[in-house]
């Protein structure tokens, strides 16, 4: 949701007026998201996300090329981006996803703190994962559910804005309520699951899930310690040649946004330095 990258936004504005803001800033609600639109009657997928993203950059005037952020579904769409479209000339994102193509090393590659997370990534597969189940392969039926009661929605998307942070730094009982409250003024909640599926069902075949990744843009990865799926430094080095930036925070989750703007933003800043002379926009 835009609204996770709202406290980004207010330090862009305290540390950046119009002369000296060095970069546009372009914060989209993904398709069938929010205040976003798309159509009733045809699914779309993560490739049909990431075509709309490209093309809405081209109608804005980036047809020079652009840098793309995202974490999450959007960490899935910036990396098709990546894979894709010549316009996308970097990325960074704050969840990497092993995907089917990427080499896993052993643990004996990582450090003992990587190896806590790791497990971590292991338990949360083995017993909190069970809702990318339900919104791959039966989006309509909890969609439905979700649709027909603001406790019911509250209690299916509250319970991940409670896990999935830091919970050294929970997030606010306002910040909780804000985001589910959007999603149920919108109605949009239910019109957002079906990106899920091809996750569902690699998942169902005990697979990991294929996500097309540029070997060849800058790509810089930041990563929280309460996120929930990640790739050790080894790991990410190994399978992916063109990390040019890799971060290890202290602290944040997998609501990086919102949960550590500060850090957050910096990490984001710290990639574009690197990589802006190698893409040169």
């Amino acid at each position: 949701s835009v609204i996770e990258f709202l406290p980004v936004l207010d330090l862009l504005t305290s540390k950046y007026n119009a002369d000296t803001l060095p970069y546009h800033v372009i914060i989209p609600f993904l398709p069938h998201y929010g205040l976003s639109g798309g159509p009733s009657d045809v699914e779309l997928t993560l490739s049909d996300a990431a075509r709309l993203m490209n093309e809405l950059m081209r109608s804005l005037g980036f047809v020079s090329g652009y840098v793309v952020q995202g974490g999450d579904i959007g960490s899935f769409i910036a990396r098709i981006l990546s894979a894709t479209y010549p316009e996308c000339k970097a990325f960074h994102i704050n969840m990497l996803a092993p995907s089917s193509e990427d080499e896993i090393l052993s643990n004996a590659n990582i450090t003992a703190t990587e190896t806590e997370h790791v497990q971590h990534m292991y338990d949360f597969s083995a017993n909190g994962s069970s809702y990318i189940l339900e919104h791959g392969l039966r989006p309509s039926t909890i969609g439905l559910v979700l649709a027909s009661s603001p406790l019911a929605a509250l209690s299916w998307i509250g319970e991940k804005l409670i896990e999935w942070p830091d919970h050294r730094y929970p997030l606010s009982l306002d910040n909780i309520l804000t985001l589910v409250t959007f999603y149920w003024h919108t109605n949009s909640f239910s019109r957002n699951l079906y990106p899920y599926r091809p996750m569902a069902e690699a998942a169902v075949e005990n697979k990991l899930f294929n996500v097309p990744t540029s070997k060849a843009k800058p790509f810089g990865y930041s990563v929280f310690p309460a996120e929930n799926i990640l790739m050790p430094e080894a790991w990410a080095k190994k399978a992916y040649p063109n990390l040019v930036y890799y971060k290890r925070n202290q602290k944040g989750g997998h609501f990086a946004a919102l949960e550590q703007p500060e850090t957050f933003l910096s990490n984001v800043e710290d990639f574009l330095k690197l990589a802006r002379p190698l893409i040169e926009i």
